[in-house]
C-alpha cells in the first residue's frame, strides 16, 4: 500500500495531475512508436520504409508539442479549459493504447498493415530455431 499512498500523495493538486497525464501521453507515444517500428521491421509482408518512419515520428512529436502548447491555452479558459485539456489528453492516451493493442495483437494484421509484435517475434524465433535443426 505504500506505493498507492505515494501515487495518491503525488496527485494531490491539479498541477501534478496534469504533469502526470502529460508524462503518460509522452510515454505512450514513445512506446507506440517503438512498437510500430519493431513490427514494421520484423514483418515480411511489409517493406521497412524510412519515409513512413519519418512520418510516424513527426506525427508523434507533433502530438507531444501540440499537447504541451495546449496547457497555457487551457489555463486562459480556467475550469472549462482545464477540463477540456484533460479530455484531450485522455483521448490521445486512449488512441495510443488502442494503437499499442493493435501492435500487440497477434491474430492478424492491424489497420496500418502491421502484424502483431508477438506474432512476428514468434515467427522470427521459429525460423531461427528451425534453421538450426536442419
Amino acid at each position: 500500500m505504500v506505493m498507492i499512498d505515494w501515487i495518491e500523495s503525488f496527485l494531490v493538486n491539479e498541477n501534478n495531475k496534469l504533469l502526470f497525464m502529460f508524462a503518460m501521453l509522452c510515454a505512450g507515444n514513445i512506446i507506440d512508436f517503438l512498437m510500430g517500428v519493431t513490427s514494421a521491421f520484423l514483418s515480411d509482408k511489409e517493406h521497412f520504409s524510412s519515409s513512413r518512419l519519418k512520418r510516424g515520428l513527426a506525427e508523434k512529436v507533433m502530438i507531444m508539442v501540440f499537447s504541451f502548447f495546449l496547457i497555457p491555452v487551457a489555463v486562459a479558459f480556467k475550469e472549462f479549459g482545464i477540463a477540456a485539456l484533460y479530455m484531450i489528453y485522455t483521448g490521445f492516451i486512449v488512441a495510443d493504447l488502442s494503437s499499442m493493442i493493435g501492435h500487440i495483437r497477434g491474430n492478424g494484421i492491424d489497420s496500418k498493415g502491421h502484424e502483431g509484435v508477438f506474432k512476428l517475434i514468434e515467427s522470427v524465433l521459429k525460423n531461427m530455431f528451425s534453421s538450426d535443426d536442419k
